[in-house]
């Protein structure tokens, strides 16, 4: 600080700026102020840095109000940097009191466009806020990765965006390992990716989050794949809503609705009559009859007993 009381006055009306530059570390609030306006007066930019220098370091509203006056007419920047200024406070206070995620949402991107390193604290912190849902912690952890501060999670989703494909699949295979539901939307524009493997590894991951947004995704995706929709896994918590549109009217109409085609081809049944048949009358018809042979001299031998007709003399 300085010692000596500096008069002002007699400063400005020497365009003493070096003095009126010391002055801006003196004690009393009110010199410092003094100093601040007059060189604004002065029109003494070469005090832009002192005065910068002085704000950093001021604690008190009036005197600050000055020194931001001050460099705002020596600085054409400086109106640009305080309006900035004021709007980063503006959105970090909503990131700590808003619970509408869509101002969050906004809010982030806008600290992300801003650049400012001194929101990073803020946006870790609502992104590391597992209660906040999904699409709020994306935005913060792509407004980290515009800030070039992220944590070492958060830098997976800048793998996903890599030219070579093993730092796309070994990023999505991360993010599913991790179950970074976070990550939802990113991993669903990664099955889309041209090499098979990246969309296969974000397919799985999709798969462990287990959530309504990724099966849906993952329904359309076989679809793309195979032509066709497969079922998604039985979870009877992520039944889909019942579908608000009207069913189609099933009364019955005047044209008589067209019938299936069932003729069969005619068949002729004809009546069968019961036969009764004799038994030994069918053993005869069955059996044919075998003409009678002559016996041989052997077959008489053998029947010695049987009669045989008298020779003639």
């Amino acid at each position: 600080m300085v010692d000596r009381r500096p008069n002002i006055w007699k400063l400005q009306a020497n365009q003493d700026i070096d003095g009126l530059c010391r002055a801006l570390a003196y004690s009393d609030p009110d010199i410092r102020k003094r100093a601040a306006a007059a060189l604004r007066a002065l029109g003494a930019t070469e005090a832009v840095d002192y005065l910068r220098q002085a704000l950093q370091a001021e604690r008190q509203p009036d005197v600050r109000e000055h020194l931001m006056a001050a460099l705002t007419h020596l600085d054409g920047s400086f109106s640009e940097a305080v309006a900035k200024e004021k709007k980063r406070d503006a959105l970090i206070q909503k990131l700590s009191t808003s619970h509408d995620a869509k101002e969050l949402i906004e809010a982030a991107q806008q600290l992300g466009e801003l650049g400012d390193q001194l929101a990073t604290e803020a946006l870790v912190t609502l992104f590391r806020n597992t209660t906040q849902p999904d699409r709020v912690r994306l935005a913060a952890a792509k407004a980290l990765l515009n800030l070039k501060s992220a944590p070492s999670v958060v830098t997976l989703l800048a793998g996903l965006k890599k030219d070579n494909w093993r730092v796309r699949h070994n990023a999505a295979a991360v993010l599913g390992q991790l179950r970074a539901t976070w990550a939802t939307e990113p991993l669903i524009e990664a099955l889309s990716d041209p090499h098979p493997n990246v969309r296969l590894a974000a397919a799985a991951a999709l798969h462990r989050f287990q959530t309504r947004q990724a099966l849906e995704a993952l329904a359309l995706y076989q679809k793309r794949r195979t032509g066709q929709t497969k079922p998604l896994p039985h979870r009877p918590d992520l039944a889909p809503p019942i579908s608000s549109k009207p069913e189609k009217d099933t009364a019955p109409s005047d044209k008589p609705s067209p019938q299936p085609n069932t003729t069969m081809p005619r068949v002729e049944h004809t009546k069968t009559r019961e036969i009764r048949v004799d038994p030994k009358r069918q053993t005869q018809q069955i059996m044919p009859r075998l003409p009678i042979l002559p016996k041989t001299d052997d077959e008489e031998d053998e029947n010695p007993s049987s009669p045989t007709a008298p020779e003639k003399t």
